[in-house]
């Protein structure tokens, strides 16, 4: 709880009481759920499941237990035997989507999570935890990680399903500024909500990187030429958007000098953003939200 400036500890509701708070939003009509966790199966359409997987038990922190990946396996039989189309939802990462940051993300046990829904098909897990705008493909599953919604932009992530089972993906951002106009807010910071969360993601998100690059030995002219591109470049890949940004982030000042102190930890950061990349991290297209049961995989 939250007093002022003040944060203060309070006690965390048991896994029965979290599933009480929340049988309104999807677990109290689930069709099937996990006794051993918080995992539930809700019908979107006759043909169509979400299976949510709760890998945050009291029992097996950080994975799926041995109960739940046996619910899951016959979650999903039953949808191959009916013919329904599963599209799966973890807090944590099944798929890596920073190869600097290995531990930490994904499920412990993310592989064996993986081969189970690559065996039966599943096409698309939607999933959050590293706070990043990314999105991952290995053996037939893909992955999107949306950015955190305190992050700049505010993503909020929308799947749009069609009736032949093609899915599309793309963000939006919330709307703060709207929201604070129409309650009728004077907060200046709200009402003008877009600039302000970028100035503070940007003012905040990578601190010290200036004296980090002061540490190097160059001007204080470079030094912050350094910091400010730092922050930039990372802001633009925590939304996914360093490939719109590429070639003015390759020509900046400060990026240059990063480039040249690759041995440093920033400077390795720069350098693996601006060379994995590549492409558009907000949108995806996915012909089919069912793959061919048993594809080779391939690198994450």
């Amino acid at each position: 709880r939250y007093e002022g400036s003040k944060a203060y500890p309070v006690e965390s509701p048991d896994q029965r009481a979290f599933a009480e708070m929340y049988a309104g939003f999807g677990y109290g009509e689930s069709i099937r759920h996990d006794p051993a966790s918080f995992s539930y199966a809700y019908p979107l359409a006759g043909d169509l499941w979400v299976v949510m997987l709760d890998a945050n038990t009291e029992a097996a922190p950080g994975s799926l237990g041995a109960q739940t990946l046996t619910w899951l396996e016959e979650t999903l039989a039953e949808a191959e035997r009916e013919g329904i189309a599963v599209v799966t939802v973890t807090h944590q990462n099944l798929l890596r989507h920073n190869a600097q940051f290995p531990y930490g993300y994904t499920l412990y046990n993310c592989d064996r999570v993986r081969e189970l829904l690559t065996d039966y098909g599943v096409a698309l897990n939607l999933s959050g935890h590293i706070h990043l705008q990314h999105i991952s493909e290995s053996g037939g599953l893909t992955e999107v990680a949306t950015s955190s919604l305190s992050v700049s932009e505010n993503h909020i992530g929308v799947l749009e399903i069609a009736a032949d089972r093609s899915a599309g993906y793309h963000t939006r951002s919330a709307d703060v500024a709207g929201y604070a106009a129409e309650t009728g807010s004077e907060d200046e910071n709200l009402l003008a909500y877009p600039e302000y969360g970028t100035a503070y993601f940007l003012a905040h998100s990578f601190r010290g990187a200036e004296n980090l690059a002061a540490d190097l030995g160059v001007s204080e002219e470079e030094a912050a030429q350094m910091n400010d591109a730092a922050c930039r470049l990372n802001q633009l890949y925590f939304v996914g958007r360093v490939y719109e940004h590429r070639e003015e982030l390759l020509a900046d000042p400060g990026i240059r000098l990063w480039l040249d102190h690759t041995d440093t930890r920033t400077g390795s950061y720069v350098r693996y953003v601006l060379e994995a990349e590549k492409k558009d991290e907000n949108t995806l297209t996915l012909p089919a939200l069912r793959t061919p049961a048993g594809m080779e995989e391939d690198a994450a």
